[in-house]
């Protein structure tokens, strides 16, 4: 079973390594493959193989066969359907997940099933899971940053079945007369969640998290504190709370049975446990919307309470089989979920160390063993997922899960249902709980804070990823077994492998896809410089953060040599903070140091210049006496190696580039540019355009941006001065390598990207 089942999981990870979805023609091939499946053991593994690929080909096209056309987006579209998920709101707009019934648009297949991601900003109504809703929507495409080491948004958009995502600029409610089974249960779970906030409207975002699995309400420092302290999990409904949960359920169920005596004769205790524990833990994973550690658990909880009540013994790796197996029967796209590699391979670190083993020590022995054991066997998916990997996460965890399975989590679920039996003892137990974690959270903020207690890198590569999990296999076997000294060879590359940097003279392009914004990293042999750092759009979300930071961690540096902020806007400066706060930054040049809060803030000025492996870098403006404000005022800077050049503008004008020509027309001939002010129509004149004269101009623009660009009139000149142009809507990350020749560009999303990826589903 278990082989085949490992199979079956092969062929899926097949799939999804493709770049291009293959005809929807070869689902047919299942129907046959069941004779040789019968009829053939030999062949088994290899069909099995078969049916994971094509099972998970049927069930990805599925979702892109609903894909929304081109021609829909930006248009007002009038839909009727249902609200389905957990609403999120804040202070400004409101997040839902809607299915479509019906869609005005004639263009539209009137048969497909469509799932919008849609924000209802300002003055929204509030919306509950279940109900029916005419909406006027305005939708486009998925779309994410797509970035080497950048997380893939448009994977979790596919995921969850989502074709378009967008706002509603008018909506109604429509009267309906049944909700769906699982909508009501969101629509308890949103219930809940508004009584909790009413009966404690300053508690902590914990309590939430762990009751109903609803995070919103965790702050950016909070999230700070569980990453660095490898806690994260405790604030998810995951396997250790439906575990705990079911094992208590189990021993008052079994105890209360056994009160009376006589009614062990009808049901044996045992069994009467299992069923308490199997209902306890239904509807707490239906208090975290069945999510995808959730259903490991649940379902090896199942597997575990249906072999006491059917007097059957299954081996734990046949428990873990069966709960892998059925997730990934229920959703194939699980295999790009960070969620389900964590959450299975954390059961597979402790089945395999602890399985066939002598037991050794006491409890907090143990425990302490299992917590280690986690945090060396999942450094590599932690590494590869986040680009860091908490040393002292042992430490953390080895305080924290038992005083949140003792106390927090007891308390939080106890309270939770006696405000619907007796308020007031409810909410004094929830109280608790949250004086509680105050009184813990000194202890994980002094452990986030210690020095030199994270490991900074990343693992880009899959062979990589194998080769270090092979090592660590071999360094947890038993001890005493021969060989183990070889698990250092495998772990190595983890430390030794890095993308190499350019040769001396030679230097390396990075332009990012932030959105409408500009990032860019400029690499030579032993330095690197950071120009721009894209937007902040919220507390907990900017581009230094999610883009910027993923890279430079994957070149393994320990500092920046210089940055430079062009000018003061969102988009160019908003990711900075996040930026300095991970990585040590030398020297900072901005034509705005009043906006950038740091050490060595320098304001940058025409003239100065330097040099990092025989490769030269000058600031071409703003002059020191230039009167010019705003965009115009942006840094620009020319990187030459005396062969190729690159000039980076910021958002500068018009004006600005007129004032170039005049005073610095002789260094402005490059042969890749960074188009002006992401080719607004004020920028970008024919005149500059000929003075600089570039093989290549990028456009830095987000997908369908508020603001049109870049202009068609600049574009079409561009490209009638026959330059080649690319923009980060289309490529993604563009990235050169720059020496005596400039490379072909290497465009992440083309390069790169899989088949859930926008253009490559057009």
């Amino acid at each position: 079973m278990k082989t085949g089942i490992v199979a079956f999981f092969a062929g899926i990870l097949a799939l999804y390594r493709v770049p291009v979805l293959p005809d929807s023609y070869w689902i047919f091939l299942i129907i046959p493959l069941v004779v040789p499946l019968i009829l053939k053991p030999s062949l088994r593994l290899v069909v099995l193989f078969i049916f994971g690929f094509l099972w998970a080909l049927f069930r990805a096209d599925q979702i892109l066969i609903h894909q929304l056309p081109q021609t829909a987006e930006g248009k007002d579209l009038t839909i009727t359907g249902t609200i389905t998920g957990l609403p999120h709101q804040s202070w400004r707009r409101e997040q839902f997940l809607f299915n479509v019934d019906s869609i005005n648009d004639p263009d539209l297949d009137q048969t497909s099933t469509y799932r919008f991601k849609l924000n209802w900003y300002d003055d929204y109504a509030v919306v509950q899971p279940g109900e029916r809703w005419r909406l006027i929507v305005r939708v486009k495409r998925p779309n994410g940053f797509m970035n080497p080491g950048g997380k893939d948004y448009e994977a979790n958009l596919f995921r969850q079945g989502i074709n378009a995502s967008g706002y509603v600029k008018k909506g109604e409610k429509i009267r309906q007369k049944s909700i769906p089974f699982l909508q009501r249960v969101h629509h308890w779970r949103s219930k809940i969640y508004r009584d909790l906030k009413s009966s404690l409207p300053k508690m902590n975002g914990i309590i939430p998290a762990i009751g109903l699995g609803i995070r919103d309400d965790l702050t950016a420092n909070v999230w700070n504190v569980l990453s660095l302290t490898g806690t994260i999990h405790l604030t998810a409904i995951s396997g250790l709370h439906i575990g705990l949960i079911a094992a208590l359920a189990f021993l008052i169920g079994r105890w209360l049975w056994s009160l009376p005596v006589i009614t062990i004769r009808w049901l044996p205790a045992t069994k009467m446990g299992a069923i308490f524990a199997i209902v306890a833990a239904l509807v707490y994973a239906a208090l975290a919307g069945f999510s995808i550690p959730t259903q490991r658990a649940l379902i090896m909880v199942l597997v575990i309470m249906l072999c006491f009540l059917s007097n059957r013994q299954l081996s734990r790796f046949d428990i873990f089989s069966i709960a892998l197996f059925s997730v990934l029967l229920f959703s194939p796209a699980s295999v790009i979920s960070p969620g389900f590699w964590l959450s299975f391979t954390a059961v597979a670190i402790i089945f395999y160390t602890l399985s066939g083993r002598t037991p050794t020590g006491g409890f907090w022995h143990t425990s302490l063993k299992v917590h280690f054991i986690l945090a060396l066997g999942l450094s590599p998916f932690l590494l590869m997922l986040f680009g860091q990997n908490p040393l002292l996460g042992p430490l953390a965890n080895i305080l924290a899960v038992p005083f949140f399975a003792l106390f927090i989590t007891p308390l939080v679920l106890s309270g939770i249902l006696l405000l619907y039996v007796f308020k007031p003892f409810g909410e004094g137990l929830l109280k608790l709980a949250d004086y509680l974690i105050d009184l813990f959270w000194p202890i994980l903020e002094w452990i986030a804070d210690l020095p030199h207690t994270h490991l900074i890198g990343s693992i880009s590569s899959i062979a990589v990823l194998m080769i270090s999990l092979i090592g660590i296999l071999i360094l947890l076997m038993p001890k005493g077994l021969p060989g183990r000294w070889l698990a250092g060879i495998f772990i190595l590359p983890v430390f030794l492998i890095h993308e190499l940097p350019p040769d001396r003279g030679d230097y390396q392009f990075t332009l990012f896809d932030v959105g409408q914004g500009l990032a860019v990293v400029i690499r030579t042999r032993n330095h690197v410089l950071l120009y721009d750092t894209g937007a902040k759009f919220s507390d907990n979300f900017d581009t230094g953060k999610a883009v910027v930071l993923p890279y430079l961690r994957s070149l393994g540096l320990k500092s920046l040599d210089k940055v430079i902020i062009s000018h003061g806007d969102n988009d160019h400066r908003g990711g900075y903070q996040s930026v300095a706060k991970k990585i040590p930054i030398i020297e900072t040049l901005t034509s705005v140091p009043e906006k950038i809060h740091g050490k060595n803030i320098h304001l940058c000025e025409s003239g100065q210049h330097w040099k990092w492996d025989n490769v030269n870098f000058e600031i071409l403006h703003p002059g020191r006496n230039y009167k010019g404000t705003g965009n115009n005022r942006s840094c620009v800077l020319k990187i030459d190696n005396g062969y190729k050049s690159v000039l980076l503008t910021g958002d500068i004008e018009a004006s600005a580039e007129a004032l170039l020509i005049r005073a610095k027309h002789d260094k402005l001939d490059s042969d890749l540019l960074v188009v002006p002010h992401h080719g607004s129509k004020t920028s970008s004149t024919a005149e500059f355009i000929a003075a600089i004269s570039p093989e290549y101009a990028l456009f830095p623009v987000g997908y369908r941006n508020r603001f049109n660009h870049p202009a068609k009139i600049v574009y079409s000149r561009y490209h009638g001065a026959n330059i080649k142009l690319l923009d980060t809507t289309r490529e993604g990350t563009i990235q050169f390598m720059i020496g005596k020749t400039i490379s072909a560009p290497d465009r992440y999303r083309y390069d790169h990207g899989h088949f859930w990826n926008r253009n490559l589903v057009e």
